[in-house]
């Protein structure tokens, strides 16, 4: 398991890379978030048409 301390040097460090560069918040949070709508509208649960076809048995 990490330390607390570890892990808040590590929140920090992260803190300061992306106030640096601010560019990777776009990255980070921006982007996912795009591509979960458009994902979003391409999936279609709704199933209200479904086509079946039957074939006939040749015997």
């Amino acid at each position: 398991m990490i330390s607390p301390r570890r892990l808040a040097a590590l929140c920090v460090k992260e803190s300061r890379q992306i106030a640096r560069d601010p560019s990777s918040v776009i990255i980070a949070l921006v982007l996912p978030l795009i591509l979960l709508v458009i994902f979003g509208y391409g999936i279609n649960l709704d199933s209200t048409r479904i086509v079946a076809e039957a074939i006939p048995n040749p015997s």
